[in-house]
């Protein structure tokens, strides 16, 4: 009994093994990835990491000014973070189209950041495709423009942003 009881236990084992390895390679298939939906408006996965992200971030570089007395005040680096989370979402929405999707971006260039299809109606077709490289550019970008407008120091902001993230 203990043999075919042991063999059944295996041949269990290896069946259910198969079959979470079946779900697992085709989980992105089962996914629904929006998050929260209201009428037309609709929420991703990867949205929501966005403003998580940004939540978090914007948290602990507040932790860090006050705890660690950094040379930065807070009105200062909210404006900073404005303009990094402006450049991050530009950078990404721009990077999509160059990378992924360049003929679209020559065929409508405003499509990049006008959430509408114009037709014989207008349709809301929400903001679909980011991109990390483009995100990291225009996050760059951001910080070198806003050093050069208030003349605060990159590699001070840098210091305050970077290990948080």
């Amino acid at each position: 009994m203990s043999i075919s009881g042991g063999i059944y236990l295996s041949m269990s084992c290896i069946q259910m093994s198969e079959a979470f390895q079946e779900t697992w390679q085709n989980l992105p298939y089962l996914l629904n990835p929006v998050f929260l939906e209201f009428g037309c408006f609709s929420l991703g996965y990867y949205g929501l990491m966005y403003i998580i992200a940004f939540f978090i971030t914007y948290h602990l570089c507040i932790f860090r000014i006050h705890r660690e007395r950094f040379p930065v005040k807070v009105p200062d680096f909210d404006k900073y973070l404005t303009w990094l989370v402006i450049g991050i979402l530009t950078g990404a929405r721009i990077g999509y189209y160059v990378l992924y999707n360049p003929a679209r971006l020559v065929g409508n260039p405003l499509g990049v950041f006008i959430p509408f299809e114009f037709g014989e109606e207008i349709i809301f077709i929400g903001f679909r495709g980011m991109s990390f490289h483009g995100g990291l550019v225009g996050g760059i970008l951001a910080s070198f423009l806003f050093s050069v407008k208030y003349r605060v120091s990159v590699l001070l902001m840098g210091d305050l942003l970077v290990p948080v993230i």
